[in-house]
């Protein structure tokens, strides 16, 4: 879900924009959710994640299956990432591509922490690279993609609060700001979440939503399942997509 084929317009290419998961005291960004939060995987420690998602507009259907996320925590405050999906698109039963797509470098600094400052706060640049093989394919668009987004949380009670705002420039087409909200409930070794994401061409017209809920569910210290499901708010005619669809394993160590 994080590549230009996803619909006709940058808008909602940037609602597809994912971050990496992570491990705060409360966490709710991140996998399976499209908003990302501060938290960080601490120093040395590896976070991978591998997944199936899909998404649907109208009759167009796109996998990544795989994606891989890949993840290190350096020091406490630092995360390095990177990402790649293999993308299946489908345009009828009769109609399937297939290949490598973009793939995606980020680093995530989180300089303020709630203990100290009321909130933890983190800025998290990521760019995308244009995959030649991608764009002969029809998979990707050509171009880059550079986001800078920032990340706010706070423990509200029983729930845990995300705030992402960004700005994401493209090459060969109209730059967008990306926004969206996440809340999560624990329980003993399940967490439920969900969120709303938005994006707006860069005079704010345009605003696109989506609406997401899912859970992630530790199955053992190392790992833990994630899954949600959502759609846009307006649906497959207005270019939103009908489906999205998260499923996949984190592995910690």
């Amino acid at each position: 879900m994080r590549h230009a084929l996803l619909s006709s317009t940058s808008i909602m290419t940037l609602l597809l924009v994912g971050g990496i998961a992570s491990k705060p005291a409360a966490a709710q960004g991140g996998p399976p959710l499209l908003t990302d939060d501060p938290g960080t995987p601490g120093d040395g420690v590896w976070e991978i994640n591998i997944a199936l998602t899909i998404e649907q507009i109208r009759k167009q259907r796109v996998y990544e299956a795989p994606l891989l996320d890949l993840n290190y925590g350096y020091g406490q405050n630092v995360q390095l990432k990177f990402e790649v999906p293999w993308l299946l698109l489908e345009n009828s039963p009769d109609s399937l591509r297939s290949g490598l797509g973009n793939p995606k470098v980020g680093v995530k600094w989180r300089f303020l922490e709630e203990d100290s400052a009321g909130a933890a706060v983190s800025v998290y640049p990521q760019f995308a690279f244009s995959n030649s093989c991608a764009v002969d394919r029809g998979l990707t668009e050509e171009g880059f993609e550079l986001l800078i987004p920032l990340q706010i949380a706070k423990n509200l009670g029983p729930l845990s609060a995300n705030l992402e705002v960004g700005y994401a420039a493209f090459h060969h087409t109209e730059d967008v700001w990306v926004y969206g909200v996440a809340l999560g409930r624990e329980f003993p070794r399940f967490e439920l979440i969900g969120e709303i994401r938005g994006a707006a061409l860069r005079d704010l017209s345009g605003s696109e939503l989506v609406f997401t809920v899912g859970s992630r569910t530790d199955l053992t210290r190392f790992l833990t399942l994630l899954a949600s499901v959502g759609r846009s708010l307006r649906g497959s005619e207005e270019g939103g997509p009908d489906l999205l669809a998260y499923i996949g394993m984190q592995f910690i160590f």
